[in-house]
């Protein structure tokens, strides 16, 4: 409901694409027609999880996805910044 109500005020939700309130949030951008920015932490040809490859078609067709690493990076511990806090199941 976050995601949509930011999203109704004109707000853009700018998440990781993650599993959980990520996808969440995206999702509510999405459902009302809002703009939704995916910045990942792996080459914006990689889609993880693998779970969100319709999340992440969707946010291309309506918001964007970008990163800071090169295509082909996949997802690894290195590839956040410092500082940041990953949950468990990390792959």
């Amino acid at each position: 409901m976050l995601g949509e109500k930011l999203a109704q005020c004109g707000i853009e939700v700018v998440s990781g694409m993650a599993r959980g309130i990520d996808t969440c949030a995206h999702r509510g951008a999405l459902k009302i027609g809002g703009d939704t920015l995916a910045v990942l932490g792996n080459g914006v040809d990689v889609i993880y999880p693998p779970e969100n490859s319709k999340l992440y078609h969707d946010i291309v067709g309506r918001g964007a996805v970008l990163s800071e690493l090169p295509l082909e990076q996949v997802l690894n511990p290195d590839t956040f910044p410092e500082g940041t806090v990953l949950s468990a199941g990390f792959p």
